[in-house]
């Protein structure tokens, strides 16, 4: 009963909210492809870039050519390969773990091109501001960002949790910035761009599910099997110092992992109010 107990406790709104975008992702991506494999359109595409068109100036395109250049999946992966080594030194999961999530996000677009070898957008002849012969589903771009931006959120919020709130809205005006310059060059239907963004964001979650497995195993295995005293002590310590039952077992499973010895908890010393 106390597993059932402990599994039921660790339900929440959050958890529901992360599965429900792991698999509406997939199934956006799925059902995109689907349609594309189909040779059938999407009613969206046509008027989205047509609102976009109506926005194109010579000074707005030199900016969006810049950024959009900045955006690229090549250096999307050049940067995850930077943070990956840098990482390395911290934590030889993280950096295992953005690997993982930058690789396989860029395999599967890259398989997905060839297979699918859909045209670029052709709407306006007289808009030509990005030369490229790659195909054009799903967005590279989209895909990439969208990883990258989840994957960084993922990284930080483990390692540095008092910044997650910032590099969440940083990696979403990010992945909006760079799918609106796709669109506003005119190289991409909105239906890549989502497709993009649904392959980048269900893959990082899939990933990172698998991922937290072991350590959430391990969190229940020690709440579980410890003496009950202890375990309330280590709330009671928690609610002091603002921390989470769930941040009070990492630490000692850090100490866990940095040793591979064996778990040795001792209740923590109590706080005077």
């Amino acid at each position: 009963m106390d597993v059932v107990r402990t599994l039921l406790s660790r339900l929440s709104w959050r958890l529901l909210l992360y599965w429900s975008a792991l698999l509406g992702g997939v199934w956006a991506f799925t059902e995109l492809t689907d349609e594309v494999y189909d040779k059938q359109g999407f009613p969206f595409d046509a008027p989205v870039l047509a609102w976009f068109y109506g926005l194109i100036s010579p000074a707005r395109t030199q900016i969006a050519l810049v950024l959009s250049t900045i955006g690229g999946l090549e250096l999307m992966i050049a940067l995850a390969v930077l943070l990956s080594v840098l990482l390395w030194f911290r934590s030889h999961r993280e950096a295992l773990f953005f690997a993982a999530s930058m690789g396989g996000a860029a395999i599967i677009m890259g398989l997905t091109k060839v297979v699918l070898a859909r045209p670029r957008p052709e709407l306006f002849p007289d808009v030509d501001y990005w030369q490229t012969a790659s195909p054009s589903f799903p967005s590279g771009h989209a895909t990439g960002s969208a990883a990258f931006a989840l994957t960084l959120f993922f990284v930080v919020r483990r390692l540095a949790p008092r910044w997650q709130v910032l590099a969440g809205v940083f990696g979403v005006l990010f992945c909006l910035l760079v799918s609106a310059l796709r669109l506003y060059l005119q190289v991409h239907y909105p239906s890549d761009i989502l497709a993009g963004i649904a392959l980048g964001s269900g893959w990082v979650l899939g990933v990172n599910a698998l991922y937290s497995y072991e350590r959430d195993t391990h969190q229940r295995t020690v709440l579980l099997t410890l003496p009950r005293e202890v375990v309330e002590a280590y709330r009671r310590d928690a609610q002091l110092r603002g921390l989470s039952e769930d941040d009070v077992v990492a630490n000692v499973l850090d100490v866990y992992y940095q040793t591979h010895s064996p778990v040795s908890v001792t209740p923590p010393e109590r706080h005077e109010p």
